[in-house]
């Protein structure tokens, strides 16, 4: 929670050691327990991800599923939900998610968006 109230956000990336412990990598660890208790895996009582594990997590914004993210933690409204809407509508015209550094789509310059957040991605992932 410390470090929710420090960064306003729950992604650290794996290698981010945080007050002395590797919180990146618990963070990954309670998305692959909470996983497999949903596959039916663990029981619902299993002391490695209970029901108040979960809630207390929850509470937070903890984020489940990395992939699933960034349309679920970003509110509707703001620009980077516009630009990613675009970027499907652009997949649904072209069936890919690679434009052109420079494309400028439908009036807004979507290859120089989707470039920016790679970039935002490479650097999180190296921490």
């Amino acid at each position: 929670k410390d470090y929710y109230i420090e960064h306003e956000h729950v992604w650290p990336a794996i290698g981010v050691v945080y007050k002395g412990r590797n919180l990146g990598s618990w963070v990954r660890t309670q998305r692959e327990t909470y996983k497999l208790r949903q596959e039916g895996k663990l029981g619902t009582s299993s002391v490695r991800m209970s029901d108040q594990r979960i809630a207390l997590l929850n509470d937070i914004g903890f984020i489940w599923c990395v992939n699933e993210s960034a349309l679920f933690s970003v509110q509707e409204g703001t620009k980077w939900y516009s630009m990613c809407q675009l970027l499907k509508d652009y997949q649904r015209e072209y069936s890919h998610v690679h434009p052109l550094q420079g494309l400028v789509y439908k009036g807004q310059k979507l290859g120089q968006w989707v470039h920016t957040q790679r970039k935002h991605y490479k650097l999180r992932q190296e921490g």
